[in-house]
């Protein structure tokens, strides 16, 4: 059997930085999950808050992968 290279497999992984900085906002303003990538995709501030150097109107992540 041959080892499975994760660039050909599964979803891209994203970063230690967009993860823990969704989980901060979530828990500061208190909402969903689903109203946190809503939150992200609107404002360019928590965008770069994430780490993202351009300012994207697509969604970061699925809101299941913060719960």
């Amino acid at each position: 059997m041959r080892p499975t290279s994760p660039q050909t497999h599964g979803a891209p992984a994203k970063s230690f930085r967009m993860a823990l900085g969704a989980l901060i906002i979530k828990e500061k303003l208190g909402i969903s999950a689903r109203e946190t990538v809503e939150q992200i995709r609107e404002n360019p501030y928590l965008q770069y808050f994430l780490g993202q150097s351009n300012y994207s109107n697509e969604l970061a992540f699925d809101p299941s992968l913060l719960v």
